[in-house]
């Protein structure tokens, strides 16, 4: 994974800022454990972006993506169980990344459950961004959910792409994928912009 929490602007980061700055807010005491902040991390997305990507052809190269994203988790889960065995929290809530088993392994290991936000059908990948390995996509989405105690999906439309996949429906629960409403002015008025732009006051503009 090569999203930071604080800088990026990714959809699934910035859900998990929200979601994490609420829990705190209620005075829950929150860990940050991210696999991106490494600079490890970091070497390895940039080496495969400019070389691997560029010199080696396409089915050989995101396959040597995927598997080395599942040999990255599993290194960077050592990591969250050493974090977790220290401050021995209730509950290790991870945002869903294909190829991801750091948050399974942790949970196996010390017995803390596994709470899993944005958890995606394991086909999204490879519809999205391509899959050089889909057995191991398919088998390390089946070890998440199968460890789990809580699966999030972010709509209904989600949920049922989840429980027909094969998901267990009792595990799954949905919290909606929203807006910060702070982040808008009602009070702004927006005619003179629509008459410009040959906008109709009834039509509703998405930017």
């Amino acid at each position: 994974p090569a999203d930071k929490l604080s800088s990026q602007q990714a959809g699934h980061t910035v859900r998990a800022r929200a979601i994490l700055g609420v829990l705190e807010s209620l005075g829950h005491e929150i860990i940050h454990v991210e696999a991106a902040d490494n600079s490890r991390s970091q070497a390895a997305v940039s080496t495969y972006r400019s070389v691997v990507k560029k010199l080696i052809p396409r089915p050989i190269a995101v396959r040597m993506r995927d598997m080395a994203r599942v040999a990255y988790s599993k290194h960077h889960a050592t990591r969250l169980t050493n974090t977790v065995r220290q401050h021995k929290p209730d509950v290790i809530l991870e945002t869903h990344i294909a190829y991801t088993l750091a948050g399974k392994i942790a949970s196996e290991e010390t017995g803390v459950p596994l709470v899993v936000d944005d958890l995606a059908p394991s086909w999204e990948e490879e519809q999205q961004y391509g899959a050089g390995a889909k057995e191991l996509a398919r088998s390390t989405h089946c070890e998440v959910t199968t460890q789990a105690s809580i699966l999030i999906a972010v709509s209904g439309a989600i949920r049922r792409l989840l429980i027909e996949e094969g998901v267990p429906e009792q595990k799954i629960i949905t919290i909606n994928n929203g807006i910060n409403a702070d982040f808008f002015n009602l009070d702004v008025d927006g005619a003179a912009l629509r008459s410009e732009l040959g906008i109709a006051p009834e039509e509703a503009v998405i930017v």
